[in-house]
């Protein structure tokens, strides 16, 4: 018999090839067919086995990835094997392209990760450690760490897996030391990318990401979405640097620090909160629990937007995402894996899910729903047309990328996916626009023949109502009365119940009750006649509800009155001994000629306005009884709700700072959220971090004095505004100190100083003129992303003229501008990073 190759040569001379090997071609197309299929049957046959499995034990997760075992053994087999000129195109998709280099033996313990989540589904339980690898930036190849991320078999199919890149401490990538590259359908390709870009109108923070083509090793393998890694990046980009960022299931991403203590303690409350099983949350899960620990704000608007998303799924507490700021002592939400689901008007007639989540525990709270309610209409009737535009744009440029990229199943797939978005956002607005439009009241009467009658309203719409008057009729026509107090708002239907209200009220003579006047509370529309409907009721009088109160504050001390809403200090001696925190419904005034002695570690924790005015005559003094450690004047606002505060003719002495059990205030004086004017007050010796700070505020401080601080004199962090006139003796560290802040600094003054006359830090944007810096370390220092403009200053005896630096990676190089500044005995006159810019 000849060999294989002549046989192979001898059937294209032109003669018919032998009987032979016509049988052996067809005996091992009939093997390979036979292979095929095992193989083939044998992933339908461990699917569907699994997928019985997870169905009999409600694992729902599971059911999910095996529910369509054709459509991922044809992805893995795709990806093996691309069609021609498949690379090319990508490449000239106009989409960034990150190159990876990774060695052999680390691939191979890569795949073998994939291969065993594969086999298990989940990646529960599956080592997957990090391989070196390397990362080509600007021409260079940098040592970076790789692993396989994803928590189900989707996101380990090989040759186009999920991966989470790590970068060196010291050289992060775009401020970023961790970034994910994930299957670009695995946050449903343009909608949570569009979902961040609406919610980052709200103030909320979300992750930066972008497209891009991903080539490993010299070969292209696709479409990929950066994704960045939770922690200190996300807060550092967005201002928030001191956070702290958790799962809902308590898992915690960075680094602990200063005050991690308080956001842990927080986040095991918010913890228990989840509706496990079913079961009613603890008793601390209320209103005044979320009110105080959430910003509820932001909490509403990403509520809101859920619901317009059809989205349990970013409720589940894996999925949702908690940052926690110190300064307010409260979570705001990070949008994560929200994607887009329509609402079945036959499972959810109410436009909601309710199940075991926070989001059902949350929801559940009536003042929450009611302001949820309110941002998902303005959703509903301003923003979808913007948000479908926002989508359509992205997946326009992303399109051509989408189709080069064969190496996944087909194109259709990618406009469904994105379609669905679209009409999930229609279908949705629609159900949810009809819903709060609809109405369905009902009144029934009980003893309105003895003149005091017991009214019960039933709400069987959505949108919660407001009642302003009742409607009585008498022979000579009909007239209103008005509904004063609390109980004047009437919630809509949840979890299949409706709003109720029961109120006993006093009729008028000869008075019959026909009616009440109401408002839609969502829509602002008033309810026709005839959504109204009144009857009498039967049986026995219903007692009516209690209104609320708020939760009593007692607060007596020698010198101090309680003026309705007012808590006045003074005039006069007043001595304070303890830690007393005040609520925010209340504003604290010092009145001129107030002494206040604090005792050892006594503060005063301010939520509501504060206002200390003396007079040239008659300051106001606050001071150590004896000499003791006092602690802090302290306010502390909210992002909605800045607190005003109004300090002058005041003497601060001492001060070592203070906290609650959800903030750390490090200053004698801290403003944390406020509108903020200090005017002609002194501040002198104090102990604590910082001798004032003031964060988060609008601020001017004009005409001050500060004398002998600890350490920084003056911390202004994210404020924007004016300080003007101010003189600093003696500051142990910086005398001024600013971080993301907006700020016009004139006509200052910094003497003798240990570090620096003023720091200028984390992208602050800022004017300094007309300032003298005399025997500190270093005149100004702007760094990490900072720009200063310093001018007409006169700076002496000092080590340093102007620094510029990076102190924080996930920040970068600062600039700063001189113009007429004078340097007198200075030992070096600009110290600079070869990566920031000195303009002169």
């Amino acid at each position: 018999m000849p060999p294989f190759r002549d046989l192979y040569q001898e059937s294209y001379s032109g003669r018919p090839p032998p009987r032979s090997l016509i049988w052996a071609t067809l005996l091992i197309l009939c093997c390979l067919g036979l292979m095929v299929s095992l193989f083939v049957g044998g992933e339908y046959v461990q699917r569907y086995t699994r997928y019985t499995d997870a169905r009999k034990n409600q694992n729902h997760t599971v059911m999910h990835h095996l529910r369509d075992p054709a459509k991922h053994i044809a992805l893995r087999g795709i990806a093996e094997f691309p069609p021609p000129g498949f690379a090319s195109g990508l490449l000239q998709s106009g989409l960034p392209v990150y190159d990876l280099r990774i060695a052999s033996k680390e691939m191979k313990a890569l795949q073998s990760a994939a291969r065993r989540v594969t086999a298990k589904v989940t990646s529960s339980g599956v080592l997957r450690e990090y391989q070196p690898a390397q990362f080509l930036r600007q021409g260079h190849w940098q040592p970076i760490d790789v692993k396989l991320r994803g928590d189900n078999n989707l996101h380990y199919v090989l040759m186009r897996p999920s991966m989470r890149l790590k970068f060196p401490k010291n050289d992060l990538f775009e401020g970023k030391r961790q970034i994910n590259i994930t299957d670009p359908y695995d946050k449903g390709l343009t909608a949570d990318v569009t979902t961040n870009w609406e919610l980052q109108r709200y103030g909320i923070l979300t992750w930066d990401s972008r497209f891009v083509v991903l080539r490993v090793n010299d070969e292209v393998i696709g479409v990929f979405q950066e994704i960045e890694q939770f922690g200190r990046s996300i807060s550092d980009r967005n201002l928030r640097p001191e956070g702290f960022i958790f799962s809902g299931d308590g898992q915690f991403y960075g680094d602990e620090g200063s005050g991690y203590e308080k956001a842990a303690r927080a986040m095991e409350l918010v913890g228990q909160c989840n509706r496990a099983g079913g079961a009613e949350p603890p008793s601390h899960c209320d209103w005044n629990f979320f009110n105080a620990h959430f910003e509820t704000d932001r909490w509403a608007w990403a509520a809101a937007i859920k619901t317009l998303l059809g989205s349990q799924h970013g409720w589940f507490a894996d999925n949702l995402r908690l940052f926690w700021d110190p300064a307010y002592g409260q979570f705001e939400p990070i949008p994560w894996d929200y994607s887009a689901y329509i609402l079945d008007p036959h499972a959810n007639p109410d436009g909601d899910h309710v199940g075991d989540t926070l989001g059902e525990t949350l929801l559940g709270i009536s003042e929450f729903r009611r302001m949820r309610d309110r941002r998902l209409w303005t959703l509903l009737e301003e923003r979808i047309g913007p948000m479908k535009a926002h989508a359509e744009e992205l997946y326009a440029k992303l399109e051509p990328a989408l189709i080069a990229d064969t190496r996944k199943l087909g194109i259709e797939n990618d406009r469904e996916l994105h379609a669905n978005y679209l009409r999930a956002l229609d279908v949705n607005g629609e159900f949810l626009w009809r819903l709060f439009r609809q109405h369905d009241l009902r009144m029934t009467v009980w003893g309105a023949d003895d003149g005091v009658p017991v009214i019960e309203w039933t709400n069987h719409g959505k949108a919660f109502l407001t009642l302003a008057a009742l409607i009585w009729e008498r022979d000579e026509g009909r007239f209103q009365t008005a509904l004063d107090g609390p109980l004047n708002t009437l919630d809509g239907v949840w979890n299949a119940q409706p709003g109720r209200l029961r109120l006993r009220v006093v009729a008028p003579p000869a008075a019959r009750l026909v009616g009440v006047v109401a408002s839609n509370g969502v829509t602002g529309d008033p309810l026709a006649e005839g959504n109204v409907r009144v009857e009498a009721g039967s049986g026995a009088r219903p007692t009516p509800d209690i209104p609320p109160t708020p939760e009593p504050f007692v607060f007596e001390l020698a010198g101090v009155q309680r003026e309705a809403s007012r808590i006045v200090f003074g005039p006069g001696s007043v001595t304070l001994e303890e830690v007393i925190e005040i609520p925010r419904r209340f504003h604290v005034v010092f009145a001129p000629g107030l002494s206040l002695a604090m005792g050892e570690g006594a503060s005063l924790l301010i939520s509501g306005d504060f206002t200390s005015v003396g007079t040239a005559v008659a300051p106001i003094a606050i001071f150590g009884k004896n000499g003791a450690d006092w602690g802090a004047i302290a306010v502390q606002g909210t992002p909605t709700e800045p607190r005003r505060v109004h300090i002058a003719h005041t003497n601060f002495d001492g001060g070592t700072g203070a906290e609650n059990d959800r903030t750390i205030f490090s200053g004698s004086l801290a403003v944390h959220g406020g509108l903020v004017r200090i005017e002609e007050s002194t501040f002198r010796n104090g102990r604590a971090i910082d001798g004032i700070n003031l964060k988060y505020s609008d601020v001017e401080l004009i005409g001050n004095l500060f004398e002998n601080s600890a350490d920084d004199m003056l911390d202004c962090d994210f404020c924007n505004g004016r300080i003007v006139d101010n003189q600093i003796f003696d500051s142990g560290g910086d005398g001024l100190d600013f971080s993301g802040s907006k700020l016009q600094v004139d006509g200052n003054s910094v003497t003798r100083c240990a570090d620096k006359g003023i720091s200028v830090g984390e992208r602050t944007t800022c004017e300094i003129s007309n300032l003298e810096v005399t025997n500190c370390y270093t005149g100004v220092a702007v760094k990490d992303l900072s720009n200063a403009s310093i001018m007409d200053s006169h700076f002496r005896n000092l080590e340093v003229g102007i620094a510029l630096y990076i102190k924080k990676p996930t920040f970068g190089p600062s600039v700063a501008s001189l113009k007429n500044v004078r340097l007198e005995n200075v030992a070096t006159r600009v110290v600079r990073d070869e990566s920031c810019r000195l303009i002169e």
